[in-house]
């Protein structure tokens, strides 16, 4: 056992840490108050690591950047059809950002003051990250969600069928 000097004892109750050293072994120490050394263990563990597994999603459109293309296209699209209001021109950037960030998958979103809000997104209904995603979701907001797969922004493909497309 290590026997601490008075003065040690002193200073180890105003909080300084104290060196000493077992005789027998010439081994080092530091002797420190409880609270200090339980503030520097904590210090020293290292992070927790969330488990693998589905994240909630929350992405607001708004937040996403605007590519210059999809700027442009809007910009143009919205001349093209008389949206002049600062709203009208915002909800349909809004709109091509989630087919720029979404489009080909299926998503679904929550309407709010600040826009879409995309809450989930999958290449396929069936994929179950795409459940799991929504299970985060409150009652309310699974009520309030809307689901869909909108079109590549750009796509020059359709992805409906002609019926007739043999005809000339």
């Amino acid at each position: 056992m290590i026997a601490l000097t008075p003065e040690q004892w002193q200073a180890a109750a105003q909080g300084e840490p104290v060196r000493v050293v077992d005789p027998s072994t010439q081994n080092a120490f530091v002797v420190v108050r409880a609270e200090v050394f339980e503030r520097l263990a904590g210090a020293m563990k290292p992070p927790a690591i969330a488990a693998p597994g589905p994240q909630p999603l929350r992405q607001r459109i708004r937040d996403l950047p605007l590519p210059p293309e999809v700027a442009a296209e809007a910009a143009r699209f919205g001349k093209r059809i008389g949206f002049w209001r600062a709203k009208d021109r915002r909800q349909l950037e809004e709109q091509m950002k989630i087919q720029h960030y979404y489009g080909g998958q299926w998503i679904a979103y929550l309407r709010s003051d600040e826009g879409p809000v995309v809450v989930a997104a999958a290449e396929d209904l069936n994929d179950s990250l795409f459940d799991q995603q929504l299970s985060f979701l409150t009652a309310e907001e699974r009520r309030s969600a809307l689901i869909d797969r909108p079109s590549r922004l750009f796509d020059n493909e359709s992805e409906i069928g002609t019926p007739f497309s043999d005809e000339s």
